[in-house]
């Protein structure tokens, strides 16, 4: 189960995870992102992850697509840092390998 909190602020929307970041949930967290992108178009997007328990391949894959879409993240735990990290290094990698 995961459990998605939207918090507005002038400019920026936070959303807020807690629990699972796997199966069905992916979809669901997928579909708020863009139902928000879409809808109020914030200068910035920010997802805690600071209440996530799990993420799956497919959830990884995902925040990568957000990442690279400009959305900003808040990891409170070790292994979600790691997996934030590891998704802003392929970034930076790809973009230097563009360059050449």
């Amino acid at each position: 189960m995961l459990r998605i909190t939207i918090a507005r602020e002038p400019h920026t929307i936070t959303l807020r995870l807690e629990g699972k970041l796997a199966g069905v949930w992916v979809d669901e967290l997928e579909h708020c992102w863009l139902s928000v992108q879409a809808a109020e178009r914030p200068d910035r997007l920010i997802i805690d992850l600071s209440g996530v328990t799990f993420i799956d391949r497919q959830g990884i894959k995902l925040l990568a697509r957000a990442s690279r879409d400009g959305a900003q993240f808040y990891a409170g735990g070790v292994m979600n840092r790691c997996i934030i990290e590891n998704i802003q290094r392929a970034q930076q990698y790809a973009h230097s390998v563009q360059r050449r």
